[in-house]
C-alpha cells in the first residue's frame, strides 16, 4: 500500500520529468534512487525493522519508481506511426496484463520456492535491463530536445483526461483485487 502509494503521489510528476529533460536521464535517476529504496526495505526486512520502517521504505521506493509506463507509451506512439497506432497500442495493452498476471506468479514462486530477496532481485535487475534498454532505443522521445511548457498548470482541467484517469484507476484496482 506505501509503494502504490508512493507512485500515486509522484506519478505526474515524473512524467512531466520525462518530457522535460528526456525519459532516459529521469528513468536512470529514478532508477538509483529505486535500487536504493528497494535495498534499505530488503535489509529492513531482513533484519526485522519495525512495520513503519518497512512502508516507509516501500512508500519511498513507489515515489521514485522510473516512468516506465508513459515513456513506454511515447515510444509506441513514434516508433509505430499513424497507420500502426491502434495495433501498437493494443500489443501494449497485452503485454501490460499479461505482466500483471504472470509477475505476481514469478515474484511469489521464486520468494516461496527460492528467497524473498530472489523475487527482489529480480525485479530490481529487470528495472535495469530496462533502463539501460530505454537508453539504447533510438529516437526516445524528448531526448534531444525539451518541450515546452505548457501554459496549462495542470492536465486535470481536462475533463476527458479527468474521466480518463477514474477510469484507469478503476481498471488498475479491479486488476489489483485480482492478483490479491
Amino acid at each position: 500500500a506505501g509503494y502504490t502509494l508512493g507512485q500515486a503521489v509522484t506519478g505526474p510528476v515524473r512524467g512531466r520529468l520525462a518530457d522535460r529533460y528526456g525519459l532516459v536521464p529521469v528513468a536512470a535517476g529514478c532508477g538509483a534512487a529505486y535500487l536504493l529504496a528497494l535495498l534499505g526495505l530488503l535489509a529492513g526486512a531482513l533484519t526485522g525493522a519495525p512495520a513503519g520502517l518497512l512502508i516507509g521504505a516501500a512508500a519511498l521506493g513507489g515515489l521514485v519508481n522510473p516512468p516506465f509506463s508513459p515513456g513506454m507509451r511515447s515510444l509506441w506512439s513514434a516508433g509505430a506511426g499513424a497507420r500502426f497506432a491502434r495495433a501498437a497500442f493494443a500489443l501494449d495493452a497485452a503485454i501490460f496484463d499479461l505482466a500483471y498476471i504472470t509477475g505476481p506468479v514469478l515474484a511469489s514462486t521464486l520468494a516461496a520456492g527460492v528467497a524473498p530477496a530472489a523475487a527482489l532481485g529480480l525485479m530490481l535487475a529487470l528495472t535495469g535491463a530496462a533502463v539501460v534498454i530505454l537508453g539504447r532505443h533510438p529516437g526516445t522521445p524528448a531526448q534531444t530536445r525539451p518541450r515546452q511548457r505548457s501554459r496549462h498548470r495542470s492536465p486535470l482541467r481536462s475533463a476527458a483526461l479527468r474521466r480518463l484517469l477514474v477510469t484507469a484507476a478503476l481498471v488498475n484496482a479491479a486488476l489489483t483485487a485480482t492478483e490479491v
